[in-house]
């Protein structure tokens, strides 16, 4: 059967008022999309989780270049807005900053995932434009020196300073930077109950941490991150949740180890501890070793430090962001 040029016109017409509509329906999709991400960043204490069992290859090796690099990047695309996740340091640092960042030294070796990490941010960093001599690793992982960064400050700062009631000496490294990317690996801990963001960036850079080793880490650990030292150079924290120690950490065996395969990230250090302890207790319970409020060690360092409005620690008024490739 023939088809008249008045059908086909018709026809037409009718094909490209669809994909039309099709076209504007994507377009309002895409504006809320965009909306509800800059809602999402503008939220005081958000935390974006991403989980992806993709991190780790089936032996067991973190997939660095593409699959880690992504998630982060991810990640940094859904707090900022930014187009690329290297175009997205710039909301958190400055060109003239010089940037620590911290990582866990404890039990390193035996998460194997650190190094990885250190690698994908220092790229990430001077991809985005940042200098490797303005970049200083904390506690650096192992196979990092070829990243050329600028070498840590040896020792610790003359001055004692009065931290609760307590004194301490801050290392010259925390002197020696003007921002702070906090990158903690999530980890119970026999005295802490959490060893995560909050520890990670107090107990490795003062002289004596043994004296703040209270239990439940009150109130050292809130002492230690109220200090101006700490508290306002931290800028973002991102959490290595690919393996993780379930118990009888920060020093655990193997068998202790489950693959969380996550990354969770946010400003709040605080609100970004409080999940990751959701997540630990739920790994703790799938094992059959009670959550750590069940055993009586609990991280009350978390309500304290926020009391002191150093975050939010109460789960149920943290936003909690998923995110996905």
């Amino acid at each position: 059967m023939s088809l008249s040029r008045r059908d086909f016109l018709k026809g037409s017409l009718a094909g490209l008022g669809a994909l039309c509509a099709a076209r504007a329906l994507r377009l309002t999709a895409l504006a809320q999309e965009t909306a509800d991400d800059a809602q999402a960043a503008a939220t005081p204490g958000a935390v974006y989780e991403f989980n992806e069992p993709k991190l780790l290859d089936t032996f067991g090796n973190v997939q660095e270049d593409l699959i880690l690099r992504g998630s982060v990047h991810r990640i940094l695309t859904q707090m900022t807005g930014a187009k690329k996740g290297v175009y997205a340091w710039k909301e958190f640092f400055s060109k003239e900053d010089v940037i620590g960042i911290k990582f866990q030294p404890v039990s390193a070796d035996l998460l194997r995932t650190s190094p990885e990490m250190a690698r994908m941010i220092v790229q990430s960093l001077l991809d985005g434009g940042f200098r490797a001599e303005r970049i200083v690793l904390l506690c650096p992982p192992p196979y990092t020196a070829a990243l050329a960064t600028a070498p840590a400050a040896r020792g610790y700062l003359k001055d004692k300073i009065p931290v609760g009631s307590r004194t301490t000496q801050f290392a010259r490294s925390l002197d020696q930077v003007t921002a702070i990317l906090n990158v903690p690996s999530l980890m119970d801990h026999r005295l802490f109950g959490l060893s995560c963001g909050l520890v990670n960036l107090t107990m490795d850079l003062i002289s004596n941490p043994g004296e703040f080793f209270d239990p439940g880490g009150t109130p050292g650990v809130a002492d230690l991150a109220a200090c101006d030292a700490i508290r306002k150079k931290h800028r973002l924290t991102i959490v290595n949740a690919i393996r993780c120690i379930y118990d009888g950490g920060p020093r655990a065996p193997a068998e202790k180890v489950w693959n969380q395969c996550s990354i969770l990230a946010g400003t709040d250090v605080v609100a970004v501890d409080r999940v990751a302890l959701d997540l630990l207790d739920a790994a703790r319970l799938s094992r059959g070793v009670g959550a750590l409020a069940e055993v009586g060690r609990d991280p009350a360092y978390l309500a304290e430090a926020s009391r002191r409005g150093l975050g939010l620690a109460d789960l149920g008024r943290i936003p909690r962001r998923h995110v996905s490739f």
